[in-house]
């Protein structure tokens, strides 16, 4: 795999993780109780996201679902790491922002298969140059 391929790659995973994060949220908005453990995110190419601890929905009114957070880093060699937390707003979930994130993400993910695909025909018109 190209560094192109391994920084689009990358750029993909974050994208699909911002948009889990951002769904989740808007999903359990109002709901009572911690947000739940999130599926393992990630491959080789991007550390995965590290675990949530995350209990069973309470039925105390004074526990509210508390969002998730995304936060995307640039890697010194190319590409994006993602790491998922809890935020601190716990009022925070299903907002305008949210809605934001998942068009960013989606936009993301879109712009990155863009980059794959022109790898992907920069490695093809290269071969042919070279046969």
């Amino acid at each position: 795999m190209s560094s192109i391929d391994a920084i689009a790659t990358s750029g993909l995973v974050a994208a699909q993780v911002d948009l889990a994060v951002a769904a989740s949220n808007i999903a359990n908005t109002g709901l009572p109780g911690a947000p739940p453990t999130p599926a393992p995110f990630g491959s080789s190419a991007i550390a995965a996201a590290p675990p949530l601890s995350g209990s069973q929905p309470s039925t105390s009114a004074s526990q509210v679902f508390s969002a998730l957070s995304a936060t995307n880093t640039s890697s010194s060699s190319g590409g994006v790491s993602v790491t998922v937390s809890a935020q601190n707003n716990p009022q925070g979930a299903g907002s305008l922002q949210d809605v934001t994130a998942l068009n960013a993400a989606s936009t993301a993910y879109q712009a990155n298969i863009a980059t794959l695909k022109t790898s992907q025909d920069l490695s093809k018109q290269t071969l042919n140059l070279i046969a």
